[in-house]
């Protein structure tokens, strides 16, 4: 397996001229890595190799001061952790381990989200319905509050991460909702307020992977699936659930089956 880490799936965070990212596979022990490299592409280097007990990051870093943050989706027995490591390669930590049987939430696919002191994330796995989690805690590792249970009637398993305006967190369920295939969702940084803005009908999209994209009003994103061909739709939402509109369905000549989320300019 490659040293220098294999199949990354998550996106990147830039820094000046340095991009971090994270590899599901590859590095000393095959089960992920943290790594930066250069814009130019020099300067590459492995911040963190995982092993078998805290292993595959399938979410991207998230970037404060000197510090990045993160999740891997796998760790004895089987739930997850939330991490931090220095931009150097020093200092890495566990902040909190998770456990897909319990409470907590476990297994989380998508990256953290950043304010002020304080982290939020999504479990996809675990929780009061065993139907993912939406948590928060502090980067010192304190602190850990379930936001959200998901109940499958109101959302089940969220692979995406968590958008954030205000006090409110916007983000999306993989499956659940009235029809199974997924919504889009708020809830208050305090765990009030929690409401399903987008039950997704299959025809009009389904599945959501990634995270939502905020402008204004507007929360932009991608479903894996669903729409017209069946192939996944970009639609816009907004973020009070009134009006919800597909900019496009994928038919499969033309792309189909996005996992990752949308950029804006």
């Amino acid at each position: 397996y490659p040293g220098d880490g294999a199949n990354p799936y998550a996106g990147l965070t830039l820094y000046g001229s340095m991009l971090y990212g994270t590899t599901v596979r590859g590095g000393s022990s095959d089960y992920g890595t943290v790594f930066q490299i250069n814009t130019d592409g020099s300067g590459y280097s492995v911040l963190k190799n995982f092993t078998e007990f805290y292993a595959n990051p399938y979410g991207g870093v998230a970037l404060s001061g000197s510090t990045l943050y993160g999740t891997a989706s796998q760790a004895a027995p089987g739930g997850g952790t939330v991490f931090k490591i220095n931009t150097d390669g020093s200092g890495y930590s566990v902040l909190r381990s998770l456990d897909s049987n319990s409470s907590d939430g476990g297994v989380p696919y998508a990256g953290l989200t950043l304010s002020a002191s304080t982290i939020y994330g999504t479990a996809n796995e675990g929780g009061s319905s065993y139907r993912g989690t939406v948590f928060r805690v502090n980067t010192d590792g304190s602190g850990f509050t379930v936001l959200k249970n998901f109940t499958d009637s109101d959302g089940s398993n969220p692979y995406g991460g968590l958008t954030l305006s205000g006090g409110t967190l916007y983000g999306t369920t993989y499956s659940g909702g009235s029809s199974n295939y997924g919504t889009i969702f708020k809830v208050g940084t305090d765990g009030s307020g929690f409401t399903v803005l987008k039950n997704f009908r299959g025809s009009d999209g389904a599945n959501p992977y990634p995270s939502l994209t905020l402008s204004g009003n507007t929360l932009f994103g991608t479903t894996y699936s669903g729409g017209v061909s069946n192939c996944g739709t970009v639609f816009q939402a907004n973020t009070d659930g009134s009006v919800y509109t597909v900019l496009k369905h994928f038919t499969g000549s033309d792309g189909s089956n996005p996992y990752g989320g949308l950029t804006l300019s």
